[in-house]
């Protein structure tokens, strides 16, 4: 009797814990109204992003991007103070080839064509 109380008293815990983690950033699928769109400024090329948080009482409280060679990956952290609704820029520098948030791939820089190779066929017998 005492080990099956015990047992009880262990999962009420899980899932009292479960049910106390808070969501610390927002994915693309709980981004409500997603935008996503690029726009050149003074020479420079820049992504903007907005949405509404799908989490109810959680907020809008930065965007946070960081890359790695070619590719850059944001976050969107949330806070119990933050607004719902969100817009932000962020400038995509030269080298950049591809945006990710979380691991969504949300932006890549168009591919351009590359010159047709000049292909020699032998000819049969040679």
């Amino acid at each position: 009797m005492k080990f099956i109380l015990q047992v009880v008293l262990i999962f009420s815990l899980y899932l009292w814990l479960q049910g106390c983690r808070s969501p610390s950033h927002l994915s693309p699928a709980d981004t409500l109204d997603r935008k996503i769109q690029t726009e050149e400024q003074g020479g420079k090329l820049y992504l903007k992003v907005s949405g509404l948080c799908g989490h109810s009482a959680y907020g809008f409280e930065k965007l946070v991007a960081s890359s790695d060679k070619d590719s850059m990956t944001m976050r969107i952290k949330i806070t119990l103070e933050g607004t719902g609704s969100f817009s932000e820029k962020i400038e995509i520098p030269a080298n950049i080839s591809s945006i990710y948030w979380d691991d969504v791939l949300i932006w890549s820089r168009p591919v351009k064509p590359r010159d047709k190779p000049s292909v020699q066929y032998a000819k049969p017998g040679d």
